[in-house]
Formats: C-alpha cells, structure tokens, sequence
C-alpha cells in the first residue's frame, strides 16, 4: 500500500537524511574492538529517524486517546488510559521497528473521532447542523480509505463503520452510511485500478494472502509455487 511509502518519501525530503554510514561520531559509530584507533558501525541515521518519527506518532495516538476518553468519559479514565498505553511495551517496540503500526494506530483514532463525533452531532446538532453530519460521514469513509491504503486489511473496518453510522446516524443515516461507501471508495479506486492494471489484481500480490495457511496451501507453499493452482 502507497501511503506509509509515501510519508516515509516526505520524511526524507525534510529531515537531513545522510544515507552514507557515520564513523567519525560517537554517536551513529563506537570504538573497534578489533582495530585499535578505529571505529566501528553503530546507528545507521535513516533507520534512526524514521524510528524517532514513529515515536512521536505513538506521543500523537497517545494524546488523541487522552481527548477521546476525556471527552467520553473524565479526566481519570483520560489518564489511565494514556497511562496505559504509555506503558505498553509492545507499542514501544513497534514504534521503533520501522512498521506502519504506529501510522495506523493514528488512522484508526482519526476514525473513532469521526465516527464520535458524528453520532453526538446527530444526537445533539450544533450549530453546524446537518451540514456537519455531512462532512463527518465523508471523512470517516475517507479515513477508512487512507487506512486501508496504507494496510489493506484495515480496509474491512468500512463494515463496522457503515454499521455505526447506520445505527447512530440519526434520521438520514441512509444517506449518511452512503457517504462513508462513496468516500471510501473515491479513495480506495484509483490505486485498486492501478494495481489491476499492472499486474491484473486489485492488491498485488496481497490479493492472494487469504489463500495462505489454508488447507490448500499449508505454511509457505503459496509463496513457494510458481504456477500455484488458484
């Protein structure tokens, strides 16, 4: 999926990324202990930031958490919560593993937050109004979309989010639900159009991922099969 790739391109662009491996300062090098005067690898500095930025991403989902239980909620349940993920020590590792979890992570919040806030704006219009309700529908399909554009799995999140809306989305959540479809979909259509023109598979080859361990092909025989009988 394009999205992380993308990001990580951005990253490049702005940050200093020197691509050459450093060996004259302590910090990215340290002494050779089988050339004396010498230094050897340490830290490469590419992977060292794109880990540093996927621990401020894990900071920005643990803040968006802190809010959304506030706001649900108070401020103890806000605390306990940031104070848990804060001490998750799975999501440390995953923040410096150069995965795009930690994107993820955040895509999904921004979801909840949609979806949230679409169903207290139907429940108790603001001055917003049904002009709200609108734009929230089309950003939480949209979400979804640049969520599944960047894992496609989480595209099946569409399912629960239709779901939601149709069961929260006040009087015109049919219109509403139709929405976060569209809006999933004009984002998700063109890199699927692309993919199918290039190698004749909606996901590459992810699309044949939901063959993997089944019955017809057990561990990695997929992945080994040059003319796998599909």
């Amino acid at each position: 999926p394009p999205v992380y790739p993308a990001v990580l391109a951005c990253l490049m662009k702005v940050l200093p990324f020197r691509y050459e491996v450093d060996l004259t300062h302590p910090f990215w090098s340290v002494p050779s202990s089988t050339s004396p005067g010498k230094r050897a690898f340490y830290r490469y500095e590419p992977d060292f930031l794109i880990a540093l930025f996927n621990q401020l991403l894990l900071l920005v989902a643990i803040a968006m958490v802190f809010l959304l239980a506030r706001r649900l909620f108070d401020r103890t349940v806000a605390w306990l919560s940031a104070g848990l993920l804060v001490g998750t020590e799975l999501l440390w590792r995953l923040s410096v593993s150069g995965l795009s979890t930690m994107l993820v992570i955040v895509i999904f919040l921004a979801l909840v937050w949609f979806l949230v806030l679409l169903e207290q704006q139907a429940r108790a219009p603001t001055k917003w109004g049904w002009f709200g309700n609108l734009i929230l529908a089309c950003l939480a399909g949209a979400t979804v979309g640049l969520g599944g554009l960047t894992r496609y799995s989480f595209g099946w999140l569409i399912v629960p989010a239709v779901g939601f809306v149709m069961a929260f989305g006040g009087k015109r959540r049919m219109l509403l639900a139709l929405l976060v479809v569209a809006a999933f979909a004009a984002v998700m259509e063109p890199w699927i159009a692309r993919n199918y023109s290039v190698s004749g598979q909606p996901f590459g080859t992810a699309t044949y991922s939901v063959l993997e361990n089944t019955i017809h092909f057990p561990e990695y025989r997929l992945q080994r099969s040059l003319e796998p009988d599909l």
